[in-house]
C-alpha cells in the first residue's frame, strides 16, 4: 500500500493520501484511497485514476478514490487507518464536489442500485459507475439489476458507452426507440483505421482513453438474445466468430481495420481475423492481450471450472452473462486454431 500512497503522492494536486483496504459489494477486499487536497486545489477522481494507471499495474488501483478535508492521526501524528471513515459513510457526489441535483424517476431507481453494488450512500447525476469502482463483475451484476428492474437487456458496451448515471437512465428510458446495435463507439477521434475490440469491458477504458485522440476504437458486444442463441446452439469458437464476421462487414464493408480481444476474447478475435482473411479483407494488425494459446490452457480446465463450481454461489453471479462467458472459456479451450498469415501483436503481462 505504500507503493500506491507514494504514486499518488506524486500528484500535484494531492496533500496527502492513505490507502485502506475494506470488504467491497461481493464480500471481497478492495483498495480505498484516502486523498486531501494540496492547498486549495481541486481534486478530480477521474483523473487520479488516470494518474495512477500510467504508473501502476491495474491491481493496484483503488476501487474508489475518497477526498477528504484531513487524515485522522494517531497521538504521535502517524496516520490513524483505523480511524479513516468507512466509504459507506461517504457519498460520490460529495467526492464530485456538491450536493446532487433532484434526480428523475429512472435515474432514482437506478441510483439504487448503483448504490447497493458499490456500498455507497448518495450518488449524483454526473457520478460514473466505473470511476466510483465498477468493475468486471459489478458491470455485469448491473446489466442482471437494470434487467430486472426495467426488463432492458443491456450488454458490457451500453454500459461503457453511458457510463454516468443520467445517461445511463436515459439510455434505459428511451430504449425501444434506440437503435439495436453490436457496435458502440468507444473513442470517435482519429483517422487510422478502427480498432474493434471484442467484448470490450471496463478493464478497457484507461487504454481507450490513451488512444485518443489517433486511434478509433469501436467495442463489439454481443446482446443477450444472441449470446442465449449460441448457447442452445452449442457454439464452438468457429461458429461465433461467423457471427462476428457477419457484423463487422456489415458495419465495415470495405475499409481496412484493427482487431482485438482479450484472453479467451483474443482466441475468439484469432479465428474472426482468420475468417475475414479468408474473405478478402484486409486485418491490419491483430492485437492479442494476454491470450494464451488454447492447446497450453486446455490441461487444467475441467478442474477449474469443478473447483469454480465449488464456491457457494459462485455460479449464480451475474447468471446468464456468467453462463456465456464460460461457454466461451470452455469454447476456446477445445479450440484448434488453423494457420493465419497477418500481423499479430502479442501483448503479455509483466
Amino acid at each position: 500500500m505504500g507503493e500506491i500512497e507514494a504514486a499518488l503522492m506524486e500528484h500535484p494536486d494531492v496533500g496527502w493520501s492513505a490507502i485502506r483496504c475494506w470488504p467491497d459489494a461481493v464480500g471481497e477486499n478492495a483498495l480505498y484511497a484516502y486523498v486531501v487536497a494540496r492547498g486549495k486545489r481541486s481534486l478530480v477522481v477521474s483523473d487520479l485514476r488516470g494518474f495512477l494507471a500510467d504508473r501502476l499495474p491495474r491491481y493496484m488501483i483503488p476501487q474508489q478514490f475518497i477526498c477528504v478535508d484531513a487524515l485522522p492521526r494517531t497521538p504521535n501524528g502517524k496516520i490513524d487507518r483505523n480511524a479513516l471513515p468507512r466509504p459507506v459513510q461517504l457519498a460520490p457526489s460529495w467526492e464530485n464536489g456538491g450536493p446532487s441535483p433532484e434526480l428523475t424517476l429512472e435515474e432514482r431507481k437506478l441510483a439504487a442500485i448503483w448504490c447497493e453494488l458499490l456500498n455507497v450512500d448518495d450518488i449524483g447525476r454526473d457520478d460514473d459507475f466505473f470511476d466510483l469502482g465498477g468493475y468486471s463483475l459489478l458491470t455485469v451484476r448491473l446489466a442482471r439489476r437494470i434487467a430486472d428492474e426495467f426488463n432492458r437487456h443491456v450488454s458490457i458496451g451500453d454500459l461503457l458507452s453511458a457510463p454516468t448515471l443520467s445517461r445511463m437512465a436515459s439510455m434505459i428510458e428511451h430504449w425501444a426507440t434506440r437503435p439495436q446495435t453490436n457496435l458502440i463507439e468507444l473513442q470517435p477521434l482519429g483517422d487510422r483505421p478502427p480498432l474493434i475490440w471484442l467484448d470490450a469491458g471496463p478493464l478497457l477504458r484507461n487504454v481507450v482513453q490513451a488512444m485518443a485522440p489517433v486511434q478509433p476504437v469501436v467495442g463489439l458486444s454481443l446482446r443477450p438474445d444472441q449470446e442465449q442463441q449460441l448457447i442452445d446452439a452449442g457454439f464452438d469458437v468457429p461458429m461465433l466468430a461467423s457471427r462476428i464476421v457477419t457484423m463487422i462487414v456489415a458495419a465495415f464493408p470495405a475499409e481496412p481495420l484493427h482487431l482485438g480481444g482479450w484472453c479467451r476474447w483474443g482466441i475468439v478475435a484469432f479465428e474472426v481475423a482468420r475468417q475475414l482473411e479468408a474473405l478478402g479483407r484486409e486485418v491490419a494488425c491483430l492485437v492479442l492481450l494476454d491470450a494464451q494459446n488454447p492447446a497450453a490452457r486446455r490441461q487444467n480446465f475441467r478442474e477449474q471450472m469443478r473447483a469454480t463450481l465449488r464456491v457457494p454461489g459462485k455460479r449464480h453471479i451475474g447468471s446468464r452473462a456468467l453462463s456465456f462467458s464460460q461457454s466461451v472459456e470452455e469454447a476456446s479451450r477445445t479450440y484448434s486454431p488453423g494457420p493465419y498469415s497477418g500481423a499479430v501483436a502479442l501483448i503479455r503481462p509483466r
